[in-house]
């Protein structure tokens, strides 16, 4: 078993490939004597064998894959992502949201559609997940009080639905507030 010499890994964005017993995550702050991601823009994607821990492979990517697609072919999986290269505008807060296809194996990606600067997602873009058909892509989120549902067409990038519900915890009466 390999040990992971990164500070952050992206727990809530994977893949596992059953067919080759690999786990694809991406990982940050590199640790190692001759490391790649060292903190900033890229993000390391990890190739580690799933039976034994190793890792087997160590790729730099440019972009952040928050959500990949539930059955993905490692040579083309669907994702949403941020860190377009240029690919994408960005909005006012630096975001440049985007659907794409990745190669986990090459850590290359292409662009399918970029979200517009103007839709603005508050926080926790990985609390998403594509529907079944891989049409649309909804993410949640909650900034103080005012709770957000988004919705994107994945092949035109556009907004579907864009929800606000202030005093949603309120009105479930849940504990703390917190849901």
């Amino acid at each position: 078993m390999s040990l992971l010499r990164f500070k952050a890994v992206m727990d809530d964005s994977h893949l596992y490939d059953k067919n080759n017993d690999l786990f694809y995550v991406q990982a940050d702050y590199d640790q190692r004597p001759t490391g790649l991601c060292r903190g900033g823009k890229e993000l390391c994607l990890l190739h580690i064998q799933a039976s034994t821990g190793n890792v087997t492979n160590i790729l730099q990517t440019p972009f952040t894959v928050y959500k990949y697609e539930k059955e993905a072919n490692p040579e083309k999986a669907l994702a949403w992502m941020e860190g377009s290269n240029g690919k994408c505008p960005k909005t006012s807060t630096s975001q440049d949201f985007w659907f794409g296809i990745v190669n986990l194996k090459t850590g290359s990606a292409s662009k399918i559609s970029c979200v517009a600067p103007k839709d603005i997602i508050q926080m926790d873009e990985w609390v998403a997940a594509f529907d079944k058909s891989n049409s649309f892509l909804a993410t949640g989120s909650r900034f103080s009080d005012n709770t957000q549902l988004i919705v994107f067409n994945v092949q035109s990038g556009k907004e579907h639905l864009n929800t606000k519900l202030p005093g949603l915890a309120k009105e479930l009466k849940t504990k703390m507030g917190l849901y």
